[in-house]
């Protein structure tokens, strides 16, 4: 794993798929964020998710761990994985939220789902992990339980 956006990395075509998020997390510091204003306004970042030193390594941690874990099990190399860097289940294609700015979750989901029928995801959290029922509400492939403190 790099450090820097021209380095391959797992979630690098998912990033993609967004145009300017990768460059946004790359390119984005406290020092130049007024650069990026109007991006940051668009994506949701800056009220409650804060923009950082290390914000794109802290996305790529989160869901490098997520994803490899998810890869493993798949690949029966273990029996229990987990990633307590992940579950960042608020973000959404467009936007960041709940200091969650790229969806670990819906990744690892995406990479069980290539080896399995339905994944099963229960989410316990103060709050409802949004991000990812709203990106599998119109499948049968995964059934989500979600049990939070507060929201809706």
């Amino acid at each position: 794993m790099r450090s820097t956006c021209e380095g391959s990395f797992v979630a690098l075509p998912v990033l993609r798929s967004e145009k300017g998020s990768l460059k946004f997390l790359c390119s984005t510091r406290p020092d130049n964020r007024s650069e990026y204003s109007k991006k940051m306004q668009r994506s949701n970042v800056g009220e409650n998710c804060p923009v950082f030193d290390g914000l794109f390594e802290f996305c790529q941690l989160s869901v490098y761990g997520s994803v490899t874990s998810a890869v493993k099990r798949n690949k029966q190399q273990t029996d229990i994985a987990g990633n307590w860097a992940g579950g960042l289940h608020h973000a959404k294609k467009p936007e960041a939220t709940g200091f969650c700015y790229v969806n670990d979750t819906i990744l690892a989901i995406l990479e069980v789902l290539t080896y399995h029928q339905w994944v099963l995801y229960i989410d316990f959290d103060s709050h409802h992990g949004d991000g990812v029922e709203e990106t599998f509400y119109p499948t049968d492939r995964v059934m989500i339980v979600s049990s939070h403190k507060y929201g809706e």
